[in-house]
């Protein structure tokens, strides 16, 4: 009697999850099975068998994927797959959908971190009862990029001796930060891949406009400076999003080279940058712009060489692609800047914190932690720190309220 070739079958085991689920999840976060085991020690067949239905995750195994996924468990037991559409919400503004979807796992991270303090500090805000809206202007992609500056330089308070009054290229982006944050908008530094995203905005609460800059030490203050003054553009159009230099529909691009052009105008106005040139001999037509004079030219109103790119094509002097161009280069040979801490303390993991979240959103922090709207656990995980330096943190963002 031959055998029963239905008894030597191998079931696949019952499931209580969807591995559909598991599978969106990882290619949310552009991880492949081989990272997930360099970096998390998950071997990767066993993740494979997972998403293929051969195994069963224990519930500790899907509690870990959540973590790196950065997503509820309860995504991996619905019965079809969620729509992950959560950075969405700060649409890949600037970026190919191609380009968006190559974003490395470290890009992806702190996209995350970016919302998820957003998403916080308007929950601060709505247990405090601070519904004040900011005082953030309306524009138009037809409005007089020129007239446009004017207006928000003498806004913000600036003129040329305030220029002369700074020492360096972080003066400049200090004074920028302090007057965009007394706007309403909370500026958050985090260190970012500068070769893929250099910063970002988010609006989804009226009460909490928001502003990414990286801190990576590849990144200059005057990119910083560059980057603020180019999502206030986007603040002020109110188109909040991920941007970076790659350039994806013609109506992104549209928006993209306004808010360049804002941006270049703003911090040095090309009327200033045509004088300061003709008395230096350089106001000439160029096919091709070193970055010797490009850094000379920069130094003087403590901008960055991007902000001269873009000026001299847009004042006839080069060519209209030569700030695509270098971008491109410039990306290319990243790392090129040298650390403006090397020789000095470095900063404690609190000190790191608050310059991440800001006085503005630090402040807002404490007080919610004074009136219980904040429990210690919740405040450490925020500072990604233990209890204990809860006292530090607080004593921190006093000494900086008085000075």
């Amino acid at each position: 009697m031959g055998k029963d070739s239905r008894a030597s079958t191998v079931e696949p085991p019952e499931h209580w999850i969807n591995p559909r689920s598991l599978l969106a999840c990882r290619q949310r976060m552009n991880l492949d099975p081989q990272q997930i085991e360099d970096i998390f020690d998950i071997p990767k067949e066993r993740l494979i068998n997972w998403e293929n239905s051969v195994e069963v995750p224990k519930l500790s195994d899907i509690e870990m994927l959540a973590n790196i996924y950065k997503c509820p468990v309860g995504y991996f037991f619905m019965e079809n797959p969620p729509v992950l559409s959560k950075y969405d919400t700060i649409s890949f503004r600037g970026l190919s959908r191609a380009t968006a979807n190559k974003l490395s796992y470290k890009t992806r991270l702190k996209i995350h971190e970016f919302l998820t303090l957003t998403d916080k500090l308007a929950n601060i805000k709505r247990e405090l009862g601070a519904t004040s809206l900011p005082n953030i202007p309306e524009v138009n992609l037809d409005d007089d990029v020129v007239g446009l500056a004017r207006r928000e330089r003498e806004a913000f308070g600036f003129n040329e001796n305030i220029r002369k009054s700074w020492n360096s290229a972080n003066d400049a982006f200090s004074y920028w930060k302090q007057a965009i944050e007394k706007s309403g908008v909370y500026v958050i530094s985090l260190r970012l891949e500068s070769h893929e995203v250099r910063g970002a905005s988010r609006w989804y609460d009226k009460s909490v406009p928001a502003i990414l800059v990286n801190t990576n030490t590849s990144e200059a203050a005057t990119g910083r400076t560059f980057t603020l003054l180019h999502e206030w553009a986007h603040l002020l159009l109110k188109e909040p999003g991920i941007i970076c230099d790659f350039i994806g529909s013609p109506e992104k691009a549209s928006i993209e080279t306004f808010a360049n052009n804002f941006a270049a105008e703003t911090l040095a106005p090309k009327e200033d940058i045509e004088q300061f040139m003709k008395a230096n001999g350089l106001h000439e037509y160029r096919q091709s712009w070193t970055d010797s004079t490009l850094n000379h030219i920069k130094d003087n109103f403590k901008v960055s060489k991007d902000v001269i790119a873009i000026s001299l094509a847009e004042m006839g002097l080069a060519p209209k692609n030569m700030y695509t161009i270098k971008r491109q280069t410039w990306d290319a040979h990243r790392p090129f800047f040298r650390s403006s801490k090397v020789g000095r303390p470095r900063s404690t993991r609190i000190e790191y914190r608050y310059q991440a979240l800001g006085a503005p959103y630090s402040n807002l922090v404490v007080e919610a932690y004074k009136y219980n709207h904040l429990q210690p656990l919740d405040l450490a995980a925020l500072l990604n720190t233990k209890v204990d330096r809860i006292p530090d943190f607080l004593n921190l963002v006093a000494a900086n309220w008085e000075k």
